[in-house]
């Protein structure tokens, strides 16, 4: 995991390097999330800002299918975030939604389980820019998971460490790491 993360920061900082421009007049954004990429999935997203930086849209995508765990998880969603001051940067809130599917073999059961689950959240971050393109924007916040997550036995899957895979109230957080154009 740790050279996915070496990769996509080298081609970041690449990109910077040989595409700067002024930050005012790049308006979209292509990124993935660190923290995702470390917990072993693949994550990518593309944004805009619109009103000169004081919003923010972004659409994501993830697989998730982390060794040693008999699960697997993909879907999307979409984050819109308000930047106070604009310029895309700094302090950010905002509101986020995502679907995802999950499966998973059951004991007991010959098919695996599949479930279907939206999650709406709320987050608050920051924002920071270096060189006009590359950003990382750690955030923190809580969402919401709707949608059923149980085997026809009402059995939840457990990940090793020994949480659970339920709905109900969550942290949402992250750090993004993107490069603007």
């Amino acid at each position: 995991m740790m050279k996915n993360t070496l990769v996509v920061f080298l081609i970041l900082s690449t990109m910077t390097v040989t595409f700067a421009q002024d930050t005012p007049e790049k308006t979209k954004m292509i990124g993935t999330d660190l923290l995702g990429l470390l917990g072993g999935g693949i994550i990518g997203g593309f944004g805009v800002f619109k009103n000169d930086g004081k919003n923010e849209l972004s659409f994501f995508s993830f697989y998730f299918s982390p060794e040693n765990e008999n699960i697997t998880a993909f879907g999307g969603g979409a984050t819109y975030r308000i930047y106070r001051k604009g310029e895309g940067m700094r302090l950010f809130y905002g509101a986020s939604v995502s679907v995802f599917s999950v499966s998973w073999d059951h004991e007991g059961q010959s098919d695996p389980v599949n479930t279907v689950s939206l999650w709406p959240g709320i987050e608050v971050g920051y924002r920071w820019i270096w060189g006009g393109a590359v950003t990382v924007a750690p955030y923190l916040g809580l969402n919401y998971g709707l949608g059923s997550f149980e085997a026809d036995d009402g059995t939840s899957y457990e990940f090793e460490d020994g949480s659970k895979l339920e709905g109900g109230i969550g942290p949402n957080f992250g750090i993004d790491l993107g490069y603007l154009f």
